[in-house]
């Protein structure tokens, strides 16, 4: 019987591979459980106090449920980690907590998910390992067939893509700095601020 009371997603890839992992643990506890509920909070701005009592609380068609919460570095902080501590010492069987987080900060609460749960790392993949995994998800999320060169173009695109945002968006706040300094120059910087934003 599959039971994971508490899992930890973390790495650098965790926004997609770690999204994987997340399904296929919802689909190993719906082949086990029959249906189930997923609720999702993300850690930037959700209370632990919110995500624990979800954690807590009983669904009212009486489903085991799995609670995912993104950037959880986010919310389980110094002043809440005691909070996740105490909940994965004695974590209830009607939830599933799944932390994912990119910049985790390992303690305490990484041997309490052991002992409960597990740890799953999602490190980033290479170019390679990139277009061969849009490849599989083509294949998987879309009952599509991606072909090997074009998933490597892909790949490199989005990579590309993410090289020239952050070229821009250093340009933008060059420009920003330069034109505030100028008389009358602060619609200009606030026009290059929000541009930059937008990226």
């Amino acid at each position: 019987m599959v039971r994971v009371v508490v899992g930890l997603v973390v790495g650098k890839a965790v926004k997609t591979v770690g999204a994987d992992e997340v399904d296929r643990l919802v689909a190993l506890l719906r082949e086990t459980h029959g249906e189930i509920d997923t609720i999702r909070f993300d850690g930037a701005s959700d209370a632990p106090a919110d995500i624990l009592d979800e954690c807590r609380s009983f669904d009212l068609m009486m489903r085991p449920k799995v609670v995912v919460v993104d950037d959880a570095e986010k919310v389980v902080k110094d002043s809440s980690r005691a909070l996740f501590e105490r909940y994965a010492e004695s974590p209830p069987d009607s939830a599933t907590l799944v932390l994912r987080s990119g910049a985790w900060r390992a303690g305490n609460l990484d041997k309490l998910i052991k002992k409960v749960g597990a740890i799953v790392k999602c490190d980033s993949l290479g170019p390679a390992d990139a277009a061969q995994w849009a490849r599989a998800r083509a294949t998987k999320r879309h009952d599509a067939t991606l072909d090997p060169r074009a998933a490597a173009a892909l790949i490199d695109r989005i990579i590309g893509r993410e090289r020239d945002r952050q070229r821009l968006h250093d340009l933008y706040l060059r420009k920003a700095k330069l034109v505030a300094n100028t008389p009358g120059g602060d619609r200009a910087a606030l026009a290059a601020v929000e541009r930059a934003a937008a990226l």
